[in-house]
């Protein structure tokens, strides 16, 4: 899965950080269980990940996991439901209320306008 958001820096550990995430997309997110395993204190590790991508590393698995979601939207016909499971959430109301906030359509929506366009 190419998901290169935010690569434009040189900070390695957080590119490392950044493929651990794209790597566990659907896995439970927890700073302090990330921070530990990058040997980095919490703090730290917000620190340099918004020096890097101006960004915390919550805000950045969530764009990761909704750009997985319109892909999976724009290229296969599997339900909301289990995209909503594949991409890491449980609740789909609470997905979809992210998925508008960062594209201004539902997933329904979104899909339609792109079979519209001939692209599934």
């Amino acid at each position: 899965m190419d998901l290169s958001i935010g690569q434009q820096h040189t900070d390695a550990v957080v590119k490392q950080i950044q493929a651990h995430l794209v790597k566990q997309l659907a896995e439970p997110f927890a700073l302090e269980a990330l921070a530990g395993q990058f040997h980095l204190s919490k703090r730290t590790l917000m620190r340099r990940f918004k020096a890097a991508l101006k960004d915390t590393p919550l805000n950045y698995l969530q764009r990761l996991r909704i750009e997985h979601a319109k892909r999976l939207l724009e290229t296969t016909n599997q339900p909301v439901e289990q995209i909503v499971l594949q991409v890491g959430y449980e609740d789909v109301s609470s997905f979809r209320k992210l998925f508008i906030a960062y594209t201004e359509f539902t997933p329904s929506q979104y899909r339609q306008k792109f079979t519209q366009e001939g692209q599934i």
